[in-house]
């Protein structure tokens, strides 16, 4: 009788109850299907979006898996942590590979996994349990705009593992302290981005406590152990392959640009303004539409959300443990904003790659408006109109450029370049950073080419070379011109 009671508690089990929700059979396909429509150009295509920066990751992966070293941090650098690198490692040796596409395949992958992590954190601590509800919330993540989704797929501290960190810090703050301080140590050395989710947890505690003494106590222990393990993993740095210092970056960054960063919020990061991805840094003639009384009615729809659902006592959202995770999300958001804005030197055609946490926190938002519009059919209605607004133009595009990167033209183009090198029998040669270590990189460093000194990443012994590989970049475009009539005539 026993052993029947045993029985039937672990078929009732919160993970029994997942897999009998449709996971297997409704979700993972569905997600699955989204996530290969998000990540697949640039993995089909790699060079769609890639450069120095990811290239040295790959480098850093192949020394490992070479065992010619152990980098602790990106070359160069004593912060963005090799975490990315260690996996590489890992999986190049067990390929026996190390081209752009092992690399790729390992970005998907962690998109894939990550995706896996959002369903079960949305079940599990959003406490969202019928399939509509888990689908509308993963939305967001699951079809962003075509900027967002090249940088989860690429490798230098910005793509899906981050969101999965952020996953892994809520997760663990309210079950162990101890885990979670080891995490926070790691995740600040890996991008500093995430200390955003360390302040709004504090926020958050502070709002929905009364008790300050438990939440500095909290504090206390867990900034303990972060900072243990900060400064002994920094301690580490000298035993990587550690080159070249770079100056120290500048951080504040002041006046205010209101406009400049409502350009770059709307249209590479949230997609709501039409955009020609090439302005975006991608190597693609595809234009992102979305016309402009598409963003008024998305507008008002928010309007009216917000209006519908955010009752007149704000203190059921701002202190309730049953918005615990959202307000948290939600917090942390605003500051990543708010740290891009101040803290940020650089407001270029891609740092919108500094605001994936702010992105992210659509996801909680869409998670707070579900569980507010409980019994309300007509709002729900809504919320789902106002997805839909926003994000099927994303997966439009998405397409778009799934179709015409299909053959891998911008790989393709810098293949011909590379072979018309190593057919004039070129092994080393000088150039700029940008240029560089994607060659070095993709030629599986049988062409060696240095950049400036003050630019350099990784040691390769004296060069003498006269010759000059520049502007890699505008060969390759210049090349997709000539072989497939890229920039010709727009993209519809």
């Amino acid at each position: 009788m026993a052993s029947k009671a045993k029985r039937l508690n672990r078929s009732n089990s919160p993970s029994q109850k997942f897999f009998k929700t449709g996971f297997l059979t409704i979700l993972l396909p569905l997600f699955s299907a989204l996530i290969l429509l998000r990540c697949l150009p640039f993995y089909r295509d790699p060079l769609v979006s890639f450069d120095s920066d990811q290239a040295i990751i790959g480098l850093m992966g192949k020394h490992l898996a070479e065992a010619k070293g152990f980098p602790v941090f990106f070359y160069g650098q004593e912060f963005l942590l090799g975490l990315e690198s260690w996996i590489l490692g890992l999986f190049f040796y067990l390929k026996t590979t190390t081209n752009v596409f092992a690399l790729k395949s390992i970005y998907l992958l962690i998109n894939f996994f990550t995706t896996i992590g959002l369903v079960i954190f949305c079940r599990a601590k959003l406490k969202l349990q019928t399939n509509l509800d888990l689908v509308l919330c993963c939305l967001p993540w699951l079809l962003c705009s075509p900027f967002v989704a090249s940088r989860l797929m690429e490798s230098q501290g910005t793509h899906g593992l981050l969101i999965g960190l952020l996953l892994l810090l809520l997760t663990f703050h309210f079950r162990n302290f101890f885990v979670f301080g080891i995490l926070l140590g790691a995740s600040l050395l890996y991008r500093e981005l995430l200390v955003s989710v360390w302040i709004a947890i504090i926020l958050s505690n502070f709002l929905e406590r009364k008790n300050p003494s438990a939440v500095i106590k909290d504090f206390l222990k867990t900034t303990s152990v972060a900072t243990a393990t900060y400064l002994l993993v920094k301690s580490l740095a000298p035993l990587g392959m550690h080159y070249a210092e770079r100056s120290p970056r500048s951080w504040l960054h002041l006046p205010f640009h209101p406009i400049q960063n409502f350009k770059i919020v709307s249209a590479q990061v949230f997609g709501i303004k039409t955009t020609s991805l090439e302005t975006l840094a991608l190597r693609s003639d595809v234009t992102h539409h979305f016309p402009t009384i598409l963003g008024v009615f998305l507008a008002l729809g928010v309007l009216f959300l917000l209006f519908k659902l955010v009752p007149p006592n704000k203190n059921k959202i701002f202190r309730a443990s049953e918005f615990r995770f959202e307000r948290i999300w939600i917090l942390a958001g605003i500051i990543n904003f708010l740290m891009y804005q101040f803290l940020s030197a650089h407001k270029d055609l891609a740092s919108g790659r500094y605001l994936l946490i702010f992105w992210s926190s659509s996801i909680a938002w869409t998670s707070l408006f579900i569980k507010l519009s409980k019994k309300q059919s007509k709002v729900r209605a809504a919320l789902i109109f106002v997805l839909l607004l926003w994000l099927v133009p994303q997966g439009i595009t998405l397409a778009k450029v799934n179709l015409r990167h299909f053959e891998a033209p911008a790989t393709q183009s810098y293949r011909k370049i590379e072979n018309e090198w190593s057919g004039k029998g070129i092994t080393r040669a000088k150039g700029d950073y940008w240029s560089s270590y994607i060659v070095n990189y993709l030629s599986g460093e049988k062409i060696i080419v240095d950049p400036p000194q003050a630019e350099k990443r990784i040691e390769y012994g004296e060069n003498n070379s006269p010759l000059k590989i520049e502007n890699l970049d505008h060969q390759i475009r210049e090349r997709l011109k000539a072989d497939f009539g890229f920039w010709r005539k727009p993209q519809q």
